[in-house]
C-alpha cells in the first residue's frame, strides 16, 4: 500500500494554512503538520489510521502529525474547512507536542464537551477568515487563535504515542516514520541512502525500492522537498524576526 508523503508550504510567514474545499475522494497520505478538518456542509468520510468515520455538518476531527488519513466522499456534496498547522509553532510551550496523540473530535455529546466543540469550531473559523482578509493586527490574532485552540486541544483525551499499543499497526509505516524523522533530525549535513540503508538494516536496493513504492517518491526527490521546506520555513522565520 502506498501512502504518499503530503509537502505542506506555509502562506507567508503564517505557521498555519487553512482552506475551503470539496473533496471526491483524497488517497491515502501523511504530513508533518497537524491538521483540524471541519464539515462545513453535507457528508464526508475520514480514514485515521485503522479507524473510518462518518463526519456530517458540523463535525471536525484531529489529524495527528504524520498520522496516514484520507477523505472520500459519499452521495452528498461536502464543503470542507482544512486547517494545518505546524507543529512546530507549539514546541516553545510544548516541547513535546509530537510524542502525543490526541482523540479529538466532535463525536461526544455531553455538556461537558459541547462547549469545547463550539470554541474549536469558532477558533477555526477566524483563523480562515484573519487568513484570508490580512488586515492590520491580523498576525497577532491568527497566534492568539493558534493557543486558544491548542488549548482546547489538550482538554481532550491524549495518550504518549511510545505507549499506544497499535497506534500503527502497519509495520511498512513504522518504517516510514522512523525513515521520515531521521532525514529531518539530520538536514543539516549530508545524507546518504546507505547510512539510512544501515539504520534500518535493510540493503541500499531494498530501500530504495521501498521508498518509491510506499511513498510514490524516491529518496533523493524526497530529500530534495524536505530541504526546500525547511529552507523556506527559516526564511520566514528570519523575515519576521
Amino acid at each position: 500500500m502506498t501512502y504518499y508523503y503530503e509537502f505542506v508550504y506555509p502562506e507567508g510567514e503564517f505557521p498555519v494554512k487553512a482552506k475551503i474545499h470539496s473533496v471526491d475522494e483524497i488517497e491515502l497520505h501523511w504530513h508533518k503538520q497537524v491538521e483540524f478538518i471541519l464539515v462545513l456542509e453535507g457528508t464526508v468520510n475520514i480514514r485515521l489510521g485503522q479507524k473510518k468515520y462518518l463526519l456530517q455538518t458540523g463535525d471536525f476531527i484531529f489529524v495527528n502529525s504524520n498520522e496516514v488519513h484520507n477523505t472520500f466522499k459519499t452521495e452528498e456534496q461536502n464543503l470542507l474547512l482544512a486547517v494545518q498547522i505546524n507543529p512546530a509553532f507549539y514546541a516553545f510551550i510544548y516541547p513535546n507536542f509530537t510524542d502525543f496523540y490526541f482523540d479529538c473530535n466532535s463525536f461526544g455529546q455531553n455538556d461537558a464537551v459541547l462547549h469545547r466543540h463550539a470554541n474549536i469550531r469558532k477558533y477555526l473559523a477566524r483563523i480562515s477568515w484573519e487568513i484570508s482578509r490580512r488586515q492590520t493586527g491580523f498576525r497577532s490574532r491568527i497566534g492568539s487563535y493558534l493557543f486558544l485552540l491548542a488549548g482546547e486541544l489538550i482538554a481532550f483525551p491524549f495518550y504518549n504515542k511510545a505507549d499506544l499499543d497499535n497506534a500503527i499497526s502497519d509495520e511498512d509505516l513504522n518504517r516510514l516514520q522512523r525513515i521520515t524523522n531521521y532525514i529531518e533530525q539530520h538536514l543539516h549535513r549530508k545524507l546518504t541512502l546507505q547510512e539510512i540503508g544501515e539504520e534500518e538494516h535493510l540493503s541500499y536496493y531494498y530501500l530504495s525500492h521501498f521508498i518509491k513504492d510506499k511513498m510514490g517518491i524516491s529518496f533523493q526527490e524526497y530529500l530534495k522537498k524536505t530541504r526546500m521546506q525547511r529552507a523556506v520555513e527559516l526564511l520566514l522565520s528570519s523575515e519576521k524576526a
